[in-house]
């Protein structure tokens, strides 16, 4: 029982068998794959082109003109560069012309462009799906000035109603601001902004025209989208040629860009240099100016300083003076530490605080007197704390004495300190007094001695930076005297006809791309996932059991439950199989016990993995070509826990192996005939709490016996052995074990659980069938029925049923349409 329970632990199978799909391609699995996904394969490349020609379709396409020019050194600003000296490098070319793409860019250029071109209107065209920008043949003319910045960007609808009349509508968040009835050639004028609208249509007929729409931009707004869409790059640095290009839905408006920016940019490079040259020295003259006055003042301030001194010797009296002065501010600040100290003991005698921290900063006052007060009020605060310590009451006459000569103590010390304060006050006004005689005796000489370095550096600084301001100004004049530069247009703008996006190779290449990849993503995806048995050679590969044959899938009826169909066309594929699988059993059953032996009866036993594999399937239809050798078969019903051999049969099921088992009825009154006369059957009966320990009984061995003096074949239907042990039990008491398999269905880490039963049961006599086989499937399956015992299909032994007049028949047309 213990190696039973242990057939049904598949976990582990399951992830070694998915490391060996990716170990081994499977070829026939791979092929199979791909025909089941050539509809998709087809349905998602076609997909893919078809929204790559979508987004073709309704994609604005951008179109690109471009120019180059080529910018030039005059001659004579060569000559006059290389007679100064003045020689350029590589990297002073690389500046010049990287400073000539900011020019380009920069708003100057803009700003002209928007004059030229008017771009702040912009007229569009409305589309079933685009709207086209009418660059140019707009049918109408836009003069508007906003007084709301609100109206800037803002759509303004407008349609055609005759040749004079017009319908104006705008929008702001999705509401309606007005919808009004206008004349054209009339001015439009409120508080938010002021339009005209000119028409300059020909055609009198409202209904030519279209629904139209215009946008008014702010020039900063068509600055931004200028520069935005614009690029200016280096082509050949040694060659000094920049390239201009611009990209734009509208190729004339792109090209006429481009266009005006090379005629700004020729007409305003050269102003622009010279108007900055002359900026330049303008600035110069005004520094040269400032400078040459103070040049003049420091050097009068220079002479006055010698005249009022007539010497330069104050070093020696001025250092006197100094030793003096620092000795007052010493003494001084002795002084102020003390008031300092003073000031503090006033807080804490206020403050009614202890003084004893103040005990060693007597020494630094000095005064003998305002010691001993201190003294006198630690005492007499000592005291008064000692006498509340010792008496509960404060209201005693000792403490109140205690604290009367406290507050004398404090009042004295107060009197004291504040003449005390007095005096130092007045030491610091003397200390004062001195310092500021000395400084205003003795304190001029060494400032006028520094003031004279001052001066003398200042000299030197101006004196320094007027000569460089006039060597600049040389260099500017020379280089504004001769600075031509030429400019030539090596390709004018350009017309675009092929738009830079979206370009349709790249787009149909991605969306082949795309395709391609999603195909194979699905057909990997599948071969990955598919993990199913799918032809007899999968099953050969998987197990070492025999394999009797394969049936192919049945295809004329959709079948709800098994059904018994070998009589209802015997030339069938499937009839052939059956015959095949009969044929191939009388190789792997034991000498003696061969199906056609007249020795003892056989025990066939069906079974399978999981449910639906077809097992009863194979049962009835088994069984019913045995009896068509004129062999007495019957079927058993063993599946007690989901009987479904009475409906292949369309019997009942009220009794049957149970009731027999439990020897409520005896064998006879249960066998039940069929539609083919040799083949019998008993159900399974009604459904009892323990299938399995009925089959344990000696009851079974008996009816088994009893069975083998009336029939032929026995053929078992038993439970799957993956889900119960019912067909375990079984296996040991049969002449052969039929494991059936489905075709795409069974898992290909079932045949672990086949060689787990064989091993763990010591099985010799153990083989395989592949149920509901596709006709594409033979491929690498060896075609249906053929198994490894010599027969094939219903070619061999009694299988075939054409008669030899047909086969020759058959023979004859087939020459006859060759020949034809």
């Amino acid at each position: 029982m213990n190696k039973i329970n242990e057939i049904p632990n598949s976990n582990p199978i399951i992830q070694e068998e998915e490391n060996n799909l990716l170990k081994e391609l499977d070829l026939h699995k791979l092929g199979l794959i791909l025909r089941k996904s050539l509809i998709w394969i087809i349905l998602i490349n076609g997909l893919a082109l078809l929204g790559a020609f979508t987004f073709l379709r309704y994609t604005k396409p951008l179109y690109e003109s471009s120019s180059a020019l080529k910018l030039d050194m005059n001659e004579n600003q060569r000559y006059i560069q290389e007679g100064y000296g003045i020689f350029k490098t590589d990297n002073d070319n690389l500046k010049e012309l990287l400073g000539e793409l900011e020019f380009i860019r920069s708003e100057i250029i803009s700003k002209m462009v928007i004059d030229c071109l008017d771009l702040t209107v912009s007229y569009f065209s409305k589309g079933n799906f685009l709207d086209s920008e009418m660059y140019t043949g707009s049918p109408f003319e836009v003069k508007a000035k906003i007084h709301n910045p609100i109206f800037f960007g803002k759509v303004f609808d407008l349609r055609f109603l005759d040749n004079t009349t017009y319908e104006l509508t705008c929008k702001i968040d999705d509401k309606n601001i007005f919808r009004k009835q206008f004349k054209f050639d009339k001015l439009l004028s409120n508080k938010d902004f002021e339009i005209e609208i000119l028409f300059h249509g020909k055609d009198t007929s409202p209904h030519k025209y279209n629904d139209y729409y215009f946008i008014i931009r702010q020039p900063t707004d068509v600055i931004a989208y200028l520069q935005k869409n614009l690029d200016v790059g280096i082509r050949n640095k040694d060659a000094r040629i920049i390239a201009i290009s611009f990209k734009d839905y509208n190729p004339f408006k792109a090209r006429d860009i481009v266009t005006i920016i090379d005629s700004v940019y020729m007409e305003k490079s050269i102003e622009t240099k010279n108007q900055s040259n002359k900026q330049r020295i303008k600035w110069i003259n005004g520094e040269l100016q400032r400078n040459e006055d103070s040049l003049i003042f420091y050097e009068a301030q220079t002479q006055n300083f010698f005249l009022e001194n007539k010497t330069k010797d104050i070093d020696d009296k001025l250092g006197k003076s100094i030793e003096e002065l620092e000795g007052l501010i010493g003494q001084k600040q002795q002084v102020a530490k003390k008031l300092a100290i003073l000031l503090e003991l006033e807080d804490a005698i206020q403050s009614r605080n202890e003084l004893k921290e103040f005990i060693p900063l007597l020494e630094i006052l000095d005064n003998e007197q305002l010691a001993q007060e201190i003294r006198n009020f630690n005492k007499e605060k000592e005291s008064k704390e000692i006498l509340e310590l010792s008496q509960k009451s404060d209201k005693t006459y000792r403490s109140q004495k205690s604290t009367k000569l406290l507050d004398n103590a404090r009042e004295d010390l107060k009197v004291y300190t504040s003449a005390y304060r007095k005096v130092l006050l007045e030491e610091l006004r003397d200390y004062n007094g001195k310092i500021i005689e000395i400084q205003s005796s003795f304190i001029g000489f060494p400032l006028k001695g520094r003031e004279l370095n001052r001066i003398t550096r200042q000299y030197k600084l101006f004196d320094g930076y007027y000569s460089n301001l006039l060597n600049k100004k040389t260099e500017l004049e020379i280089a504004g005297a001769g600075i031509v530069p030429e400019f030539t247009i090596l390709s004018p703008a350009n017309f675009p006809v092929v738009p830079i996006y979206p370009e349709k190779f790249w787009v149909y290449a991605i969306a082949s791309s795309l395709g391609m990849f999603l195909s194979i993503s699905l057909v990997g995806g599948r071969y990955l996932l598919h993990n199913a048995i799918s032809s007899q050679a999968d099953l050969e590969k998987l197990t070492s059991a025999p394999v009797l044959g394969s049936i192919p899938e049945y295809r004329r009826l959709k079948l709800k439950t098994s059904q018994l169909i070998i009589g209802n066309n015997p030339k069938s594929s499937i009839n052939e199989a059956f015959r095949s699988i009969r044929t191939n059993l009388d190789f792997i059953l034991p000498s003696g016990k061969g199906i056609y032996s007249n020795a003892s009866s056989t025990v066939i036993m069906v079974t399978s993995t999981v449910s639906g594999e077809g097992k009863t399937f194979v049962v009835a239809n088994l069984g019913g070509i045995i009896a068509t050798s004129d062999l007495k078969v019957i079927a058993l019903d063993f599946d007690m826990r989901k009987p479904r051999l009475h409906q292949a049969f369309n019997q009942d099921n009220q009794q049957g192996i149970s009731s027999i088992l439990i020897g409520r009825q005896s064998i006879s009154e249960c066998i039940k005939t069929t539609e083919m006369q040799n083949l019998h059957i008993i159900t399974s009966g009604p459904t009892p709490p323990n299938p399995s320990e009925l089959i344990l009984r000696e009851d079974f061995d008996m009816m088994l016996d009893k069975l083998k003096e009336s029939y032929d074949v026995i053929v078992i239907d038993t439970p799957p052995v993956g889900l119960v042990t019912d067909a375990v039990l079984i296996m040991q008491k049969v002449d052969v074990c039929l494991y059936v398999t489905r075709a795409n269905y069974t898992k290909k880490f079932f045949a672990k659980t086949i060689k787990k039963i064989m091993s763990n049961n010591n099985l010799g006599n153990l083989a395989l069938i592949l149920n509901a086989v596709k006709k594409n499937s033979s491929y690498g399956g060896y075609g249906f029925g053929y198994g490894k015992f010599g027969g094939y299909g219903g070619y061999y032994g009694d299988g075939y049923y054409e008669d030899q007049e047909t086969m020759v028949s058959k023979m004859i047309k087939r020459i006859n349409k060759k020949n034809k």
